[in-house]
């Protein structure tokens, strides 16, 4: 298989870093030398990786939303370790329908302050795109042959029963599994697994729930595969839903989904099988999940000093340009990925507000949340907790946290030790669940510069009251939804005045 892509891809790589050369010496010198506050806890590479992508999402003027996303779906290439088999999932008309029914029968059920859609505007289930992933052993020689054979190639290289069902992150408008070929080929190779890599749609073009049905077709197919699919049907039992920021939260999203549609004692068929309950896979194991699309807890504005991403701006979204796929008709601008500010706040698209309870059922389900000290800490603890307190007497959860590590760290560096350590507990975790191996629960932070680990309890890790937690995202989405239409009613007089 040719590096389709890759050279186009590089290309723009360099032609980007080229004016970011004075900012990268400056950062390695500064840091070298101790001169900043974070050369305690980072060393060069992790200073200047970090600098650089700051300086890149705060560009300004922002670009267009449309540019984002053309940018960000560039096809890096494949690389000689890796196989790649794409596919299409398909799904029979009847089990899409069906699907799209029960799906908002959930939505509507947890559907509170406003947060629900109506079904007329629930979008339609569709065959799903994804990208086989594994790991090359013979790396010599051209690849060619069909999609199905280069399949069949992949699983040659197959060591164990481990099947992860990946979700890119992107903020939910950008990326796709080619973006991520680096990680899920790695992950494939420490587990001796494969990966089945999601193209879901993105957002602003198919807001939530679009992704969420798309995860869901997902998994049903890698139950009860199409005819046209090249795998055959594999257990639940070896399946462990993974993702990174917006795929992290995408994978708690499905398992909630799951839960749900079982208490709801749901009956789903899907190509020729019958499935209630649905079963759950052996766990979900995620890096850096946005979980709080709001943005609301205090490690986003604590932890800036150790992350890229930018800090909550009630303007941001307004300075960005206008474009062929956003603002939607309906002019809003406070959300790129939901339909609207109040659909920000339905557990399924923040499932940092799931209901006390709504995590309990899990069984031999394991779950592992990896987080670095980033703006998007806070989220993680407080999933990791009401999972530990829906499930009581269950070893079920561990929480990892790397000190000074910024968002999605293991996949930024992979040659780093840091990154090593949690790609390989990311990794090992994964493997553990599908082999029903007891696991160490609980939370552990990961100490720099020794790389000394202390074993906590989750509860003593997080830095908000759990009590506190939905006060505080309800309060930011008010007060967003107040932004709003305070520019919308800016724009009316601007228009007004213009025509004077």
């Amino acid at each position: 298989m040719a590096d389709v892509g890759g050279d186009a891809s590089r290309l723009a790589l360099v032609r980007a870093l080229v004016p970011k050369i004075p900012l990268i010496l400056s950062t390695a010198v500064y840091n070298t030398f101790s001169l900043t506050p974070q050369s305690k806890k980072w060393d060069n590479r992790t200073a200047v990786i970090t600098t650089i992508i700051r300086s890149f999402l705060a560009a300004d003027p922002p670009w267009p939303i449309s540019r984002q996303q053309a940018f960000s779906l560039q096809d890096p290439g494949i690389k000689p370790n890796t196989w790649i088999s794409r596919t299409k999932l398909d799904v029979r008309l009847q089990d899409a329908q069906r699907l799209r029914q029960e799906v908002w029968r959930v939505i509507d059920a947890l559907g509170v302050y406003n947060s629900g859609i109506a079904e007329k505007d629930m979008p339609d289930v569709l065959p799903v795109e994804a990208e086989w992933t594994g790991n090359r052993q013979n790396r010599t020689g051209k690849i060619t042959g069909t999609e199905a054979e280069r399949y069949e190639n992949l699983m040659k290289d197959v060591g164990s029963n481990v099947t992860i069902l990946y979700f890119h992150g992107g903020a939910y408008y950008m990326m796709d599994p080619s973006t991520h070929r680096i990680t899920t080929r790695l992950l494939s190779h420490l587990t001796s697994g494969r990966a089945l890599s999601v193209r879901y749609r993105l957002a602003p073009q198919h807001p939530f729930p679009a992704p969420l049905l798309d995860a869901l077709v997902a998994y049903l197919s890698l139950l009860s595969p199409a005819p046209s699919s090249p795998h055959s049907p594999t257990p639940a039992s070896q399946i462990v839903f993974a993702g990174d920021s917006a795929g992290g939260g995408l994978a708690l999203s499905l398992l909630q989904l799951l839960l749900h549609l079982n208490r709801q004692y749901t009956t789903l068929p899907f190509n020729g099988q019958t499935f209630s309950p649905i079963p759950l896979p052996a766990g979900v194991a995620v890096h850096s999940p946005w979980i709080d699309l709001s943005q609301s807890l205090p490690s986003c504005a604590q932890n800036l000093d150790w992350d890229y991403l930018p800090p909550p701006h009630d303007s941001h979204l307004h300075e960005i340009p206008g474009c062929k796929v956003w603002p939607p008709p309906t002019g809003v601008r406070n959300s790129v990925i939901t339909p609207s500010v109040e659909s920000m706040a339905h557990p399924l698209a923040s499932p940092v507000l799931c209901a006390a309870g709504a995590w309990s059922g899990l069984g031999p389900t394991k779950v592992f949340l990896l987080v670095g000290e980033e703006l998007l800490t806070d989220e993680s603890l407080v999933v990791g907790r009401a999972v530990e307190r829906d499930n009581p007497g269950g070893e079920v959860v561990r929480v990892s946290l790397y000190e000074g590590r910024p968002h999605c760290f293991a996949m930024l560096d992979p040659g780093g030790k840091f990154a090593r350590r949690a790609m390989g507990e990311w990794a090992e975790f994964m493997r553990g669940a599908v082999d029903g191996r007891a696991q160490e629960m609980g939370a552990r932070r990961v100490k720099v510069p020794g790389e000394e680990v202390e074993t906590m309890r989750i509860e003593d890790m997080i830095g908000v009251d759990m009590g506190e937690v939905r006060e505080l995202i309800m309060a930011r989405l008010a007060h967003l939804k107040r932004r709003e239409e305070d520019w919308v009613r800016e724009q009316r007089e601007q228009l007004v005045r213009a025509k004077l």
